[in-house]
């Protein structure tokens, strides 16, 4: 797997994820340590709370959970962006008024 650009001065990155070993070739190396650390956390969760122990569910199930929170971030972020557009168009209209 390649994360990132393709330049050369990308490295091997190893990481374990729901106690798979994934080597992943990056030139993100903070960033991919730090997913795979919320990822590994996510997890956790999920084991703790789930009473059925089964790797590859609780893994599917955080990875579900992290995409679900990107979207609803995404959409918090394009709203914000939105009223930012609106609140600009206001102010302009002041200026020129």
């Amino acid at each position: 797997m390649t994360l990132g650009s393709n330049k050369v001065d990308s490295k091997k990155v190893d990481v374990t994820i729901g106690g798979v070993l994934c080597s992943i070739k990056t030139d993100e190396e903070e960033a991919v340590l730090k997913a795979a650390e919320l990822l590994e956390e996510r997890i956790e969760e999920i084991r703790k709370s789930s009473s059925v122990i089964n790797t590859q569910r609780n893994t599917a199930l955080a990875g579900l959970s992290v995409m679900m929170d990107n979207i609803k971030l995404n959409d918090e972020r394009n709203k914000l962006s939105e009223l930012v557009d609106r609140l600009t168009e206001k102010l302009d209209k002041i200026d020129t008024a």
